[in-house]
């Protein structure tokens, strides 16, 4: 998501890199900080500021805005993506509670107003984007609610309330993203480099 630019830019909630749907029915958004016309307050090209946020809207009411919070992360621009950076997968939502990361923290959040209830460090993860280092990224849920998160090198699971469960190592680069199939069986995707040198998929 977001890997070519935003998905959408928009000069109150900044640059969506990252949508998802939640079982609720609601539409979030993750945003970066955006420059788009230069106004006062708004952040320079390719940096990142306070506009970094959470969107969630009500496709049932006409996509109205049923809150918008601070993730208190710095994102990269979207469409001035740093060197060696890829689009966020950093949006999760479960049944109970919704997530979203940077690359070196997990938050959890309530679903229905966003408020922060939780953070932890993610083993191995970054937020930082160069030409040997890349953002993880990845967020997925099992049926017991378990969160399973992409890190350096590994796949990360946590218990809903931020617990370290168990990690998934050997794979042969930084996993950018997450799914499970209709077999419950978990696929990673990533890349060891910038240039996408040593790219895989496992499962």
């Amino acid at each position: 998501n977001g890997a070519e630019g935003a998905l959408l830019q928009n000069d109150n909630w900044g640059e969506v890199i990252d949508s998802k749907f939640g079982a609720n029915g609601m539409l979030y958004h993750l945003t970066a900080d955006s420059d788009i016309n230069g106004e006062a307050g708004e952040q320079a090209p390719a940096s990142t500021g306070p506009y970094n946020k959470i969107i969630c809207v009500n496709p049932g009411t006409g996509f109205s805005t049923v809150f918008v919070t601070g993730t208190g992360f710095s994102f990269v621009d979207g469409d001035q993506k740093e060197p060696g950076s890829v689009g966020a997968n950093h949006l999760g939502i479960s049944c109970q509670f919704l997530y979203d990361m940077d690359g070196l923290t997990l938050q959890r959040r309530d679903m229905n107003t966003g408020a922060l209830l939780g953070s932890v460090a993610i083993p191995g993860g970054s937020n930082v984007a160069n030409g040997s280092q890349l953002v993880n990224g990845g967020i997925v849920f099992d049926k017991c609610g378990d969160v399973y998160v992409g890190s350096k090198n590994q796949v990360v699971e946590f218990s809903p309330t931020l617990a370290v469960l168990n990690t998934f190592g050997g794979l042969p680069g930084t996993v950018f993203d997450l799914t499970i199939g209709s077999n419950n069986q978990m696929y990673a995707c990533g890349a060891s480099t910038s240039s996408g040198a040593t790219s895989f998929v496992a499962e």
